[in-house]
Parts: structure tokens; C-alpha cells; sequence
């Protein structure tokens, strides 16, 4: 097509993401009573909704202290800035595989990774690396 590109590996996550969510609002709101057929997504996919809550909980944090957190277990502890509630419950900060998100932060941006199922840089398939940016600062 003219002018269109290919979707990288993590907008095509991010598109799914959204589909999703396009799903589950319909689901809980216009479909109340469908049982729910959607399938139990693979580690990988389950891993990518881990990230997206991550991105998402630090967008909050950064809201809220005007700047991101410098290391991710700040996310899983009570702040007296949000009401003494987590940003993310502890769960959140592991992939569906149960290893440690990678969180880095560099300046005004921050990386938020997966390193797959292998838990080794690189691979292919389950053991990709799932890597989200962060705005940090």
C-alpha cells in the first residue's frame, strides 16, 4: 500500500492490546450475559498485558510524583501520594514465566522487558524479548 509501512513486533502487541480491551469493554458492557469464549492467551501474550500494566502504573506514578520511579519495586509498595495503594501488586513485577521484569532506566526514558522464556537476551518465539518504552521524566 501507499504510504502505509509494516507494524513493527510491538505495535502489532500494541494493537492487539487494544483489540482486547475493545473486547472486554463490549463483553462487560453490551454483551453482559456471552460467557466469556476468548482464549487464555500464551505466556508470551500474558507477559505483553504484564508490561502494558507496568507502562501503564508508571505513567501513574509519574503523574502523581512528577517524575518516573527509578527502580520498579517502587510500583508494588504503598504511596502515601496514591492514597497508600499500590501502583501494581508484586505479581506484576514477573513475566507469566515468573521471572523479574528487566526495568532500566536512562535519562527521561525507561525500558521495561521480558526476556522470554529462556530469561537470556535475544531468542526467538516464547523466548523473545518483549522490551516497552517508558517516559520517564
Amino acid at each position: 500500500m501507499i504510504g502505509r509501512r509494516p507494524l513493527g513486533p510491538e505495535a502489532r502487541y500494541l494493537v492487539w492490546i487494544g483489540a482486547l480491551g475493545v473486547a472486554a469493554a463490549l463483553s462487560s458492557v453490551a454483551l453482559p450475559r456471552v460467557p466469556r469464549c476468548l482464549p487464555v492467551p500464551e505466556k508470551s501474550e500474558s507477559t505483553v498485558l504484564r508490561l502494558a500494566a507496568v507502562r501503564d502504573a508508571v505513567g501513574e506514578y509519574r503523574s502523581r510524583h512528577g517524575v518516573g520511579p527509578d527502580r520498579i519495586e517502587l510500583l508494588a509498595v504503598p504511596d502515601p501520594k496514591n492514597f497508600d495503594e499500590t501502583f501494581l501488586e508484586a505479581g506484576g513485577l514477573r513475566d507469566a514465566w515468573g521471572t523479574p521484569l528487566v526495568y532500566v532506566v536512562a535519562a527521561d526514558v525507561g525500558f521495561v522487558a521480558s526476556l522470554g522464556a529462556d530469561s537470556r537476551p535475544g531468542g526467538e518465539g516464547e523466548a523473545a524479548d518483549l522490551v516497552v518504552t517508558l517516559a520517564i521524566g
